[in-house]
């Protein structure tokens, strides 16, 4: 399976990722940004929009002064 790097962003508990080779990233991540959506500072690389969500909710869960707190939790 090939992998691709995905954007993503995140605003009141809601996380999309988004392929960033997509013909619609760019108009998509402009209405995303004006909507109040914030970038992460870092791209994932995954096949899919699932397996980069789930990357990046391990990626926060190991992060220093997030364990034992739920992901809702964390997002509020």
């Amino acid at each position: 399976m090939s992998t691709e790097a995905y954007l993503l962003l995140h605003k009141e508990g809601t996380v999309i990722a988004q392929p960033l080779a997509a013909p619609e990233t760019g108009d998509l991540l402009v209405s995303l940004l004006q909507q109040g959506f914030v970038l992460a500072p870092r791209q994932i690389l995954a096949g899919n929009s699932r397996q980069a969500l789930a990357c990046y909710e391990n990626e926060i869960s190991v992060l220093p002064g997030t364990q034992g707190v739920s992901t809702m939790e964390r997002q509020s």
